[in-house]
């Protein structure tokens, strides 16, 4: 951790565990230089924890901008659509990737990865998704 607290601009993008996010833990990036810190939501299961986290994270001073969430898609459209949005209203920058398999010979339609492309790009997100931040008064502070 002393080496990590030299440096700058830190990107943690391998995905942190939000299973394994401590409070101790969360001190600890608290006290670095963060630039990026990536999670991973590859199941609907994982928003419930990803909120709670996100909550925890919004509180040690962390904004939308540091925080960003990779989330597997390619099998049923509408679930993705709604684990892409449910990622949004947390908090964080989703970026959708499709799912490949170990031969990699999984093919894509051009849809698919339109679909995908649109949920990669932060601007594009943001454009699209302005009726969720006043909704859900995202990116603002609680009153």
């Amino acid at each position: 951790m002393a080496m990590l607290r030299k440096q700058k601009q830190i990107s943690f993008k391998g995905g942190l565990d939000k299973f394994l996010l401590t409070r101790n833990r969360l001190e600890d990036i608290r006290s670095l230089s963060i630039a990026e810190l990536w999670f991973a939501c590859d199941q609907p299961e994982g928003i419930q924890k990803l909120q709670e986290i996100g909550k925890r994270l919004f509180a040690a001073g962390f904004k939308r901008s540091h925080l960003y969430c990779y989330v597997l898609i390619g099998n049923d459209a509408r679930e993705n659509t709604h684990r892409l949005h449910e990622v949004y209203k947390t908090g964080f920058m989703p970026f959708a990737q499709l799912l490949r398999n170990a031969e990699d010979d999984i093919y894509y339609s051009r849809s698919w990865k339109r679909f995908q492309c649109r949920w990669s790009r932060p601007a594009a997100i943001e454009s699209r998704n302005h009726w969720l931040r006043e909704k859900y008064n995202i990116g603002r502070p609680n009153k």
